[in-house]
């Protein structure tokens, strides 16, 4: 078995006639697939951290890195924008958004925005393919859906291998904005490999209410927060009265990813999803022979603004309570809905997060 200790750069690749793999970097730049310890260039800007894992057969060989040929690859990356200081600590640093070129109205995310979501990565058939959401809550781990790691769906997607962190458009490998008079590119994004993944012992596969739907995955190192990857904070029971109210505004956000569905949007998209009361959720689900329990809710109802977060991933909240500092709470995990998505009526239903808070903190301590 391989011992893998890092992820890797990705990168578009053709074979050249003198034994090296040819490569495309940012700014139609060429470089050449060799192993990281090969690369010194990498090694040199502190980009090992930042490099992600091939994901498609067309690219280089597994565990190999896109290597610039000169330094002057490093030269034209200057329009990614000088990051300011973030503070390592998950607690200090929880829910912390920072502003790039905003993005007001619509449902594209700006460049920056939501840092935490997170990109799942299983190893299928056709190789290495994305699947599910979740978010990033400390350094060493991504809190998601229990049915994104284990059961029938897993079986058929395939192992859960990595994550993906920092992406914006899973269709480029440098995002920017559309600013052409102050353009701003974020660093590239990171796939970091799983050491394991934990379903709460409760979550029964092939229950149709997906009671205890979460789950933890810790990684096998520990990420550098940046300004485009940050920790969500935890919701908690203090916090309930602040977003638990009829009819108030969570928002949700992903790439439409699910364990079943095979296309989605190459852009990290977002929506607000209106809380539903429990009774009527309860309702429109029981007519399936669906029935919730206390540790489930409910948001959305038949917009297709609900169809824009990833399985696996959060309902979040916004503490605007600090007059100095806003912060995202995640207070829900993307369990189920309704088949077509955003059936008129039917909300989907999510995790309540609360209900776990205690698993959530001990199993992240053994």
């Amino acid at each position: 078995m391989l011992n893998v200790r890092g992820p890797f750069l990705i990168s578009t690749c053709i074979i050249l006639t003198y034994g090296f793999q040819s490569c495309s970097l940012p700014y139609n730049e060429i470089g050449k697939c060799v192993d990281l310890k090969q690369c010194p260039e990498l090694q040199r800007h502190h980009l090992a951290s930042r490099i992600s894992l091939n994901t498609s057969k067309d690219q280089c060989d597994y565990f190999k890195v896109c290597c610039p040929t000169t330094s002057t690859h490093f030269k034209n990356s200057k329009r990614i924008k000088k990051s300011v200081r973030i503070s390592q600590n998950d607690h200090v640093q929880c829910g912390i958004q920072y502003p790039g070129n905003r993005i007001f109205g619509g449902t594209i995310t700006d460049l920056h925005e939501f840092p935490w979501m997170a990109l799942l990565i299983y190893q299928t058939e056709k190789g290495p393919g994305l699947a599910c959401g979740g978010v990033l809550i400390s350094q060493k781990y991504v809190l998601t859906a229990a049915h994104c790691v284990t059961g029938p769906s897993m079986r058929k997607v395939g192992k859960l291998i990595a994550v993906r962190l920092g992406e914006h458009n899973i269709e480029t490998p440098v995002d920017c904005d559309d600013d052409e008079i102050d353009e701003d590119c974020a660093l590239p994004h990171m796939d970091i490999f799983i050491e394991s993944a934990t379903p709460h012992p409760n979550y029964t596969a092939e229950s149709s209410s997906k009671y205890n739907d979460i789950a933890l995955i810790k990684l096998n190192q520990a990420v550098n927060y940046t300004k485009d990857v940050q920790p969500i904070c935890l919701g908690e029971a203090a916090q309930v009265s602040k977003w638990n109210n009829p009819g108030a505004d969570l928002v949700v956000s992903g790439w439409g990813q699910t364990e079943t569905r095979e296309t989605g949007s190459p852009i990290k998209l977002k929506a607000k999803v209106p809380l539903v009361r429990q009774d009527i959720c309860t309702r429109s689900y029981a007519k399936n022979q669906i029935r919730l329990g206390n540790t489930q809710i409910c948001a959305g109802g038949g917009r297709k603004d609900s169809c824009k977060g990833d399985s696996g991933g959060p309902l979040m909240f916004e503490d605007t309570s600090d007059p100095n500092e806003s912060r995202w709470y995640t207070v829900g995990v993307i369990s189920f809905g309704a088949q077509p998505c955003a059936s008129e009526g039917v909300p989907a239903v999510y995790t309540n997060l609360v209900s776990y808070l205690d698993w959530i903190k001990t199993t992240m301590s053994l």
